[in-house]
């Protein structure tokens, strides 16, 4: 699909990296939390969310979740659909990763899409909603046929 500008649609898949943002106090992630009404995230995203922010800054799981319940982000399980589509999100990485290594890259510094990446693009897949994201890399995936709408939350012409 595309990496998309302008206003965000009601209706999205809020990826971890905006969630860190919010929680992190990043002005180009929090002016997205009076919207988060409209986002959702499953478990696994919420699982990545709660161990980076616990990392960095000790708060538990639980006042994370009910921090993001309390802005109206919804929590939805992971499920089998999503699972499915794992399997076309790698192929996509994979094309990806190759052309990074035909282009002189050492392979530990080749980037891929994490599991939580992968869950949060087949989210966004088998809603038909888009991703906000501040995940850079996943937008050299749109040229290998990611077929997933995407906003990066730092970019000021995205308006939420």
């Amino acid at each position: 699909m595309a990496s998309l500008s302008g206003t965000l649609p009601d209706g999205f898949v809020a990826d971890s990296s905006l969630l860190v943002g919010i929680s992190s106090g990043l002005p180009l992630a929090r002016r997205f939390a009076p919207i988060l009404k409209f986002g959702v995230a499953n478990a696994a995203i919420m699982a990545e969310t709660f161990a980076v922010i616990e990392r960095r800054s000790g708060i538990k799981p639980d006042v994370v979740e009910q921090t993001f319940l309390t802005l109206g982000l919804r929590i939805e399980p992971f499920t089998i659909g999503m699972a499915r589509q794992i399997t076309y999100l790698k192929a996509v990485d994979q094309k990806r990763e190759n052309e990074q290594l035909q282009a002189g890259i050492q392979p530990e510094d080749v980037k891929t899409l994490s599991l939580g990446d992968l869950c949060c693009l087949s989210q966004a897949y088998c809603l038909d909603i888009p991703v906000v994201t501040g995940d850079m890399h996943w937008f050299s995936l749109i040229r290998h046929g990611l077929s997933v709408d995407l906003y990066d939350f730092r970019d000021r012409s995205v308006t939420p």
